[in-house]
């Protein structure tokens, strides 16, 4: 995974393997709300494109990768 903090936030991006957002949102919705669009999906402090890049807001970057590992497997 490549990952980059984001200049003058506590965001970062990760890039993985492209991602099913369908499949994603249904495995997700059992834990929390989830909002899904054409190109992206949100859940809690995460957002994922179907490119497989993602958005982690994280106190540090060992931790957005916890974060990402959890809900993406």
């Amino acid at each position: 995974d490549n990952i980059i903090k984001l200049c003058g936030s506590s965001q970062y991006q990760i890039r993985t393997k492209s991602v099913n957002l369908n499949e994603l949102s249904a495995k997700l919705k059992r834990l929390d709300e989830v909002n899904l669009t054409p190109h992206c999906l949100f859940f809690r402090d995460i957002v994922v494109f179907r490119t497989g890049r993602a958005f982690v807001k994280a106190g540090s970057e060992e931790e957005a990768k916890i974060k990402l590992a959890k809900y993406l497997g």
